[in-house]
Protein backbone atom coordinates (compact mmCIF):
# COMPACT_ATOMS: atom_id res chain seq x y z
CA UNK A 1 0.00 0.00 0.00
CA UNK A 2 2.97 2.57 0.86
CA UNK A 3 4.15 1.85 -2.83
CA UNK A 4 1.02 2.42 -4.18
CA UNK A 5 -0.01 5.00 -2.17
CA UNK A 6 3.03 7.02 -2.47
CA UNK A 7 3.17 7.94 1.04
CA UNK A 8 5.76 6.96 3.68
CA UNK A 9 5.29 4.57 5.97
CA UNK A 10 5.21 6.61 9.12
CA UNK A 11 2.58 8.88 7.94
CA UNK A 12 0.41 5.56 6.35
CA UNK A 13 0.98 4.41 10.05
CA UNK A 14 0.43 7.51 12.32
CA UNK A 15 -1.92 9.66 9.86
CA UNK A 16 0.67 12.34 9.98
CA UNK A 17 4.92 12.55 9.06
CA UNK A 18 7.35 11.76 11.63
CA UNK A 19 7.78 15.42 12.56
CA UNK A 20 4.58 16.32 13.03
CA UNK A 21 4.17 13.53 15.31
CA UNK A 22 6.97 13.89 17.21
CA UNK A 23 5.81 17.51 18.15
CA UNK A 24 2.25 16.45 19.17
CA UNK A 25 3.23 13.95 21.19
CA UNK A 26 5.09 14.42 23.93
CA UNK A 27 6.28 11.32 25.26
CA UNK A 28 6.91 10.22 21.98
CA UNK A 29 8.89 13.44 21.20
CA UNK A 30 11.21 12.84 24.32
CA UNK A 31 11.94 9.20 23.64
CA UNK A 32 12.87 10.24 19.93
CA UNK A 33 15.00 13.24 21.10
CA UNK A 34 16.49 10.56 23.12
CA UNK A 35 17.11 8.11 21.01
CA UNK A 36 19.12 10.53 17.97
CA UNK A 37 21.16 12.02 20.74
CA UNK A 38 21.89 8.59 22.04
CA UNK A 39 22.78 7.43 18.17
CA UNK A 40 25.28 10.91 17.29
CA UNK A 41 26.72 9.96 20.34
CA UNK A 42 27.57 6.03 19.89
CA UNK A 43 28.26 7.53 15.99
CA UNK A 44 30.77 10.47 16.58
CA UNK A 45 32.82 8.77 19.50
CA UNK A 46 33.78 6.54 16.67
CA UNK A 47 34.31 9.49 14.34
CA UNK A 48 36.29 11.45 17.01
CA UNK A 49 38.94 8.74 17.88
CA UNK A 50 40.03 8.32 14.36
CA UNK A 51 39.04 12.11 12.54
CA UNK A 52 41.39 15.07 13.27
CA UNK A 53 40.05 17.70 11.06
CA UNK A 54 38.33 19.08 13.96
CA UNK A 55 41.98 19.68 16.29
CA UNK A 56 42.71 23.28 14.78
CA UNK A 57 39.22 24.43 13.80
CA UNK A 58 38.37 27.83 15.65
CA UNK A 59 34.85 28.90 15.00
CA UNK A 60 32.99 26.03 14.44
CA UNK A 61 28.46 26.24 13.42
CA UNK A 62 26.01 23.34 14.42
CA UNK A 63 22.61 23.52 12.04
CA UNK A 64 21.62 20.69 13.42
CA UNK A 65 18.03 20.28 14.71
CA UNK A 66 18.57 18.68 17.63
CA UNK A 67 20.03 19.20 21.05
CA UNK A 68 23.48 19.93 20.49
CA UNK A 69 25.02 16.40 21.27
CA UNK A 70 27.32 16.23 18.33
CA UNK A 71 28.76 20.08 19.07
CA UNK A 72 29.15 19.36 22.57
CA UNK A 73 31.07 16.17 21.72
CA UNK A 74 33.61 17.88 19.50
CA UNK A 75 34.00 20.87 21.27
CA UNK A 76 34.86 18.49 24.26
CA UNK A 77 37.94 16.94 22.46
Amino acid sequence: DVILEGKDAFSSAHGMKLFEYVGSNKQFGEMFSKSMSEASTLTMKKVLEVYKGFEDVNTLVDVGGGIGTVLGLVTSK
